[in-house]
């Protein structure tokens, strides 16, 4: 797992959400959470349907990304997580600010994040 990536893991009780790994910082990496649930509010990143940006990122849907939608995981603790795609830079660096605007502390894979 690598810096752009998307991903697949276990997220609010889901499996397979898609995320992308934001930045690898100490061995941590904050994952920003793609939801399909428009809540009109910021700040936020929304990547449209059928656009070229959807296509390198492996989504078939329109996706949104909040904030509350970070989590960070400890990257020596997660299993091999399924790569669905790329993340175009211009996208990474607008959900850098989506996950600076959560002030959080990094939350180990096995106590309360992602699997």
């Amino acid at each position: 797992m690598i810096e752009r990536d998307v991903v697949r893991l276990h997220h609010g009780g889901k499996s397979g959400r898609p995320g992308v790994v934001v930045q690898i910082i100490g061995g941590e990496a904050p994952i920003v959470f793609a939801t399909k649930k428009d809540r009109r509010r910021s700040p936020s990143v929304v990547v449209e349907k059928n656009t070229k940006e959807a296509r390198l990122m492996g989504f078939n849907i329109t996706s949104h990304f909040y904030p509350e939608e970070v989590r960070w995981i400890q990257v020596d603790r997660l299993p091999a997580a399924p790569k669905i795609g790329r993340c175009p830079r211009d996208i990474l660096h607008a959900l850098r600010a989506v996950a600076d605007a959560l002030d959080s502390e990094p939350i180990p894979a096995d106590q309360g994040g992602s699997q």
